[in-house]
């Protein structure tokens, strides 16, 4: 064969050459945007996190207080207490001498007994 190559294969191989340069700026375009885009997502997901934080139902914390639930209901603290003292209240936890309620119980109870008490809650 001839060490010399025809002016045919030397454009075919400077073509091929070019391709594969566009397509790793094509790839590195790509992973830019895409970067760009996860970062847009964690801003959006960052200021929907800090609204809800701002928010008095998003409190981080596994327990409500009786006048939490007190208000809740349209009741007086007392007679929250009263339900409490009956056992007709879920979620109850007593610390000290204070009483709470543990959300994952009270908050479905409380959604019941509003649907039980309509004329209580307007729309």
């Amino acid at each position: 064969m001839d060490a010399r190559r025809s002016g045919a294969a030397v454009a075919a191989d400077e073509q091929a050459a070019d391709e594969h340069a566009s397509s790793d700026e094509f790839g590195e375009t790509f992973e830019d945007s895409e970067d760009e885009l996860h970062d847009e997502l964690d801003d959006e997901l960052d200021d929907e996190l800090d609204d809800e934080l701002d928010d008095e139902d998003a409190d981080p914390s596994p327990l409500l207080t009786a006048t939490q639930v007190a208000e809740r209901m349209k009741r007086t603290r007392s007679a929250v207490y009263d339900r409490v003292y009956r056992g007709q209240m879920p979620g109850v936890l007593y610390i000290g001498r204070s009483v709470f309620f543990r959300k994952v119980e009270i908050l479905p109870w409380l959604a019941k007994w509003e649907q039980d008490h309509p004329d209580e809650f307007p729309s």
